[in-house]
Protein backbone atom coordinates (compact mmCIF):
# COMPACT_ATOMS: atom_id res chain seq x y z
CA UNK A 1 0.00 0.00 0.00
CA UNK A 2 1.55 3.62 0.72
CA UNK A 3 4.01 2.66 3.81
CA UNK A 4 7.37 4.46 3.43
CA UNK A 5 8.80 1.32 4.19
CA UNK A 6 6.90 -0.43 1.13
CA UNK A 7 8.04 2.37 -1.25
CA UNK A 8 11.73 2.28 -0.36
CA UNK A 9 11.76 -1.24 -0.91
CA UNK A 10 10.07 -0.55 -4.80
CA UNK A 11 12.92 2.33 -4.85
CA UNK A 12 15.93 -0.40 -3.60
CA UNK A 13 13.91 -3.36 -6.44
CA UNK A 14 14.05 -0.47 -9.05
CA UNK A 15 17.67 0.83 -8.16
CA UNK A 16 18.50 -3.25 -7.91
CA UNK A 17 16.88 -4.11 -11.34
CA UNK A 18 18.94 -1.29 -12.98
CA UNK A 19 22.00 -2.61 -11.76
CA UNK A 20 22.36 0.98 -9.58
CA UNK A 21 24.27 0.57 -6.29
CA UNK A 22 24.07 4.33 -5.19
CA UNK A 23 22.38 7.04 -6.45
CA UNK A 24 21.84 10.86 -5.68
CA UNK A 25 18.04 10.78 -4.90
CA UNK A 26 16.31 14.44 -5.44
CA UNK A 27 12.95 14.56 -4.61
CA UNK A 28 10.31 17.29 -4.66
CA UNK A 29 7.29 17.81 -2.52
CA UNK A 30 6.11 14.60 -1.30
CA UNK A 31 8.90 13.47 -3.29
CA UNK A 32 11.34 14.99 -1.23
CA UNK A 33 10.14 12.67 1.85
CA UNK A 34 10.20 9.60 -0.09
CA UNK A 35 14.21 9.98 -0.85
CA UNK A 36 14.87 11.11 2.89
CA UNK A 37 13.12 7.54 3.44
CA UNK A 38 15.23 6.01 0.97
CA UNK A 39 18.65 7.51 2.77
CA UNK A 40 17.08 6.95 6.01
CA UNK A 41 16.06 3.33 5.82
CA UNK A 42 18.86 2.31 2.82
CA UNK A 43 21.46 4.55 3.52
CA UNK A 44 24.15 2.67 1.68
CA UNK A 45 21.87 2.91 -1.46
CA UNK A 46 22.03 6.91 -1.12
CA UNK A 47 25.17 9.30 -2.21
CA UNK A 48 23.46 12.49 -1.08
CA UNK A 49 20.02 13.58 -1.28
CA UNK A 50 18.28 16.52 -3.00
CA UNK A 51 15.44 18.15 -1.28
CA UNK A 52 12.89 20.51 -2.81
CA UNK A 53 10.31 22.48 -0.89
CA UNK A 54 9.40 19.11 1.12
CA UNK A 55 10.47 16.85 3.73
CA UNK A 56 10.98 20.03 6.49
CA UNK A 57 9.47 19.29 9.86
CA UNK A 58 9.83 22.04 13.02
CA UNK A 59 9.78 20.70 16.59
CA UNK A 60 7.77 16.87 17.93
CA UNK A 61 4.95 18.81 19.37
CA UNK A 62 4.31 21.29 15.81
CA UNK A 63 4.68 17.83 13.97
CA UNK A 64 2.23 15.90 15.48
CA UNK A 65 -0.15 18.56 15.70
CA UNK A 66 0.34 19.23 11.61
CA UNK A 67 -0.17 15.51 10.82
CA UNK A 68 -3.01 15.33 12.58
CA UNK A 69 -4.53 18.44 11.23
CA UNK A 70 -3.47 17.62 7.30
CA UNK A 71 -4.87 14.44 8.18
CA UNK A 72 -8.16 15.55 9.21
CA UNK A 73 -8.13 17.90 6.19
CA UNK A 74 -7.25 15.47 3.80
CA UNK A 75 -10.20 12.92 5.02
CA UNK A 76 -13.21 15.87 5.29
CA UNK A 77 -15.29 17.01 2.57
CA UNK A 78 -13.58 18.73 0.29
CA UNK A 79 -10.55 18.02 2.11
CA UNK A 80 -7.68 17.57 -1.39
CA UNK A 81 -9.14 21.08 -2.50
CA UNK A 82 -8.23 22.68 0.57
CA UNK A 83 -5.00 21.11 0.76
CA UNK A 84 -3.92 21.55 -3.03
CA UNK A 85 -4.98 26.11 -2.09
CA UNK A 86 -3.24 25.52 1.40
CA UNK A 87 -0.03 24.43 -0.90
CA UNK A 88 -0.47 27.15 -3.77
CA UNK A 89 -1.67 24.49 -6.38
CA UNK A 90 -4.79 26.63 -7.57
CA UNK A 91 -6.33 27.02 -10.84
CA UNK A 92 -8.77 24.89 -12.59
CA UNK A 93 -6.52 23.02 -14.23
CA UNK A 94 -4.04 22.37 -11.61
CA UNK A 95 -7.23 21.59 -9.76
CA UNK A 96 -8.57 19.51 -12.11
CA UNK A 97 -5.42 17.26 -12.61
CA UNK A 98 -4.89 17.21 -9.00
CA UNK A 99 -8.07 15.74 -7.98
CA UNK A 100 -8.42 13.40 -10.90
CA UNK A 101 -4.55 11.48 -10.20
CA UNK A 102 -4.75 11.90 -6.03
CA UNK A 103 -6.80 9.54 -3.60
CA UNK A 104 -7.13 11.77 -0.53
CA UNK A 105 -7.18 8.70 1.79
CA UNK A 106 -3.96 7.35 0.22
CA UNK A 107 -2.56 10.86 0.78
CA UNK A 108 -4.13 10.59 4.35
CA UNK A 109 -2.47 7.18 5.61
CA UNK A 110 0.94 7.96 3.99
CA UNK A 111 0.56 11.16 6.19
CA UNK A 112 0.05 9.09 9.66
CA UNK A 113 2.85 6.28 8.70
CA UNK A 114 5.33 8.01 7.19
CA UNK A 115 8.54 8.36 9.70
CA UNK A 116 9.22 11.89 10.64
CA UNK A 117 12.02 13.12 9.26
CA UNK A 118 14.26 16.09 10.43
CA UNK A 119 17.92 17.14 8.84
CA UNK A 120 19.56 16.29 11.84
CA UNK A 121 18.27 12.69 11.42
CA UNK A 122 19.42 12.31 8.22
CA UNK A 123 22.76 9.94 7.97
CA UNK A 124 23.37 11.04 3.77
CA UNK A 125 25.73 13.96 3.58
CA UNK A 126 25.76 15.77 1.36
CA UNK A 127 22.35 17.22 1.40
CA UNK A 128 21.37 20.11 -0.40
CA UNK A 129 18.00 21.62 0.63
CA UNK A 130 15.56 24.11 -1.11
CA UNK A 131 12.51 25.86 -1.16
CA UNK A 132 10.47 28.61 -2.29
CA UNK A 133 10.76 31.91 -0.44
CA UNK A 134 6.72 32.24 0.21
CA UNK A 135 6.45 28.71 1.75
CA UNK A 136 5.51 28.61 5.84
CA UNK A 137 9.35 26.94 6.91
CA UNK A 138 9.15 26.29 10.03
CA UNK A 139 10.64 28.26 12.75
CA UNK A 140 15.04 27.63 12.84
CA UNK A 141 14.81 25.84 9.68
CA UNK A 142 17.80 27.83 8.40
CA UNK A 143 19.71 27.70 11.63
CA UNK A 144 19.44 24.35 11.95
CA UNK A 145 20.56 23.59 8.28
CA UNK A 146 22.95 25.56 8.90
CA UNK A 147 24.96 24.14 12.11
CA UNK A 148 24.58 20.60 10.33
CA UNK A 149 26.51 21.56 7.29
CA UNK A 150 23.19 21.21 4.96
CA UNK A 151 23.45 23.33 2.12
CA UNK A 152 20.29 25.38 1.73
CA UNK A 153 18.29 27.74 -0.84
CA UNK A 154 15.29 29.95 -1.31
CA UNK A 155 13.85 30.33 -4.85
CA UNK A 156 13.20 33.94 -4.69
CA UNK A 157 9.45 34.94 -4.95
CA UNK A 158 7.98 31.30 -5.33
CA UNK A 159 5.77 29.25 -3.68
CA UNK A 160 5.59 25.37 -3.36
CA UNK A 161 4.15 25.03 -6.44
CA UNK A 162 6.36 27.89 -8.47
CA UNK A 163 9.43 26.79 -7.00
CA UNK A 164 8.92 23.49 -8.91
CA UNK A 165 8.76 25.38 -12.01
CA UNK A 166 11.61 27.55 -11.72
CA UNK A 167 13.97 25.48 -12.91
CA UNK A 168 16.88 27.36 -14.08
CA UNK A 169 17.38 28.82 -10.97
CA UNK A 170 16.86 25.76 -9.22
CA UNK A 171 19.72 24.57 -11.18
CA UNK A 172 21.81 27.02 -10.83
CA UNK A 173 22.54 25.94 -7.53
CA UNK A 174 22.26 22.05 -7.72
CA UNK A 175 24.50 21.75 -10.75
CA UNK A 176 27.30 23.02 -8.40
CA UNK A 177 25.83 20.71 -5.73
Amino acid sequence: ACHPRDLVTDLVAVLDNEGVDSVTAWGYSLGAQHVTDLASLAPSRVRSVVCGSGGLRGDEADEVEQVKHVTELLRGPGGLEQFWAIIGWVGEERVSLGLSHNDPEALACFNEARPRWRPDALPTSPALVYWGADEDVPAGTTDMLDALGIEHHEVPDADHVTAFEQTTEVLSFDEPF
